[in-house]
């Protein structure tokens, strides 16, 4: 046997194989395999006493926090004691101390989102009751009080709305009840016959059915594109001729039509002050006490006579909730240099 093996070395066509390419890629394809085929033995071959550590879904860990801690230690301590090697045993407990970690932080901020929520709730829990505190007895829909004069709530209790979408404000925002407000979107002077208010009622029909001892009329904004000033104060002043002669004890305030804001394009602020102008002095012209211009311009106008920016509610047309209050404000104190006060208390005797 051994001669024979050293008779095929010395033969020249057997040597010159082994020094092929050839033959040195065949090995090179049969290494690979023996190392694949060795690694796979290898990944497979675990030791009965080894914990293979399970997948985890991570709602379960948010769900379960405390759960969860407990089966990483129980886990952690078995891998300890397996006989494995220490680099797939600190793998394991890296990968699952992780995992505590995770879910520890997860309780810290539900337990933290839970405790937020309820210094929330509590806050405006709070402030609702103080909101409440604020509201006069009577027998009206609750609302927010407003104005600094010490007659506010005298005026408040009394006070109905009639107008359009700005008017509408007041109601829907919660300083005036439903039951008094006489005021809806689109309306104005020129299509005021269109609309019926208070479950179908003409506007001074509705004025009368209510009855308010003081009422707050605003309109305007949609008649400035489709009237002139002249005209438009002109028909403002029959309605209010109107209501005097239906409503004798109520007394009357005519808002002026308030700006426009810089992102709008709706009219012009100079066109809004010809309207307002023209609306009081037909007020004026009147000659009534009962009968009053306020300038609702003014009160949420900015130094160059556009509507503030704090007041816009994003179309610079539309108010915030927080100019109702300052219209009441300001308009509670403008009524307390008036005879209105006494002249309701009169007609209440």
């Amino acid at each position: 046997m051994g001669s024979k093996f050293n008779e095929l070395l010395k033969n020249p066509k057997f040597r010159n194989f082994l020094r092929s390419p050839e033959l040195a890629m065949l090995m090179l394809v049969f290494a690979s395999i023996g190392i694949i085929w060795f690694s796979t033995l290898k990944g497979n071959d675990i030791p009965d006493n080894r914990t293979v550590p399970a997948v985890v879904d991570a709602s379960e860990l948010n769900n379960q926090p405390l759960a969860s801690t407990t089966a990483v230690t129980t886990s952690k301590r078995t891998t300890s004691a397996a006989t494995t090697t220490e680099e797939t045993t600190t793998e394991t407990t890296t990968e699952e101390t992780t995992t505590t970690e995770a879910a520890t932080t997860a309780s810290a901020e539900t337990t933290a989102a839970s405790a937020d929520a309820a210094e929330s709730a509590s806050s405006e829990s709070k402030h609702d009751n103080e909101e409440r505190a604020k509201v006069p007895s009577g027998n009206i829909s609750q609302y927010i009080s407003a104005g600094t004069s010490p007659n506010s709530d005298f005026y408040q209790q009394r006070l109905a709305v009639a107008g359009d979408s700005i008017a509408y404000g007041f109601n829907a925002y919660g300083f005036v009840p439903y039951e008094r407000n006489m005021a809806q979107e689109s309306v104005s002077m020129w299509n005021l016959d269109y609309f019926t208010f208070c479950g179908g009622y003409g506007l001074v029909d509705a004025v009368s059915y209510v009855s308010p001892k003081l009422l707050y009329m605003s309109l305007g904004m949609n008649d400035v594109n489709m009237n002139d000033s002249n005209a438009f104060a002109s028909k403002y002043k029959s309605v209010i001729e109107q209501i005097m002669t239906r409503c004798p004890d109520t007394n009357i305030v005519v808002a002026g039509i308030t700006p426009i804001g810089y992102e709008s394009s709706f009219t012009s602020n100079e066109r809004i002050r010809e309207y307002n102008s023209a609306l009081e002095n037909a007020v004026n012209s009147i000659g009534s006490s009962k009968v009053y211009y306020f300038d609702a311009y003014s009160v949420v106008s900015d130094e160059y006579g556009m509507l503030r920016y704090d007041c816009s509610g994003g179309d610079g047309i539309h108010l915030q909730t927080h100019c109702y209050s300052d219209f009441l404000s300001t308009l509670f104190n403008f009524l307390d240099d008036t005879s209105v006060k006494e002249q309701i208390e009169k007609s209440e005797r």
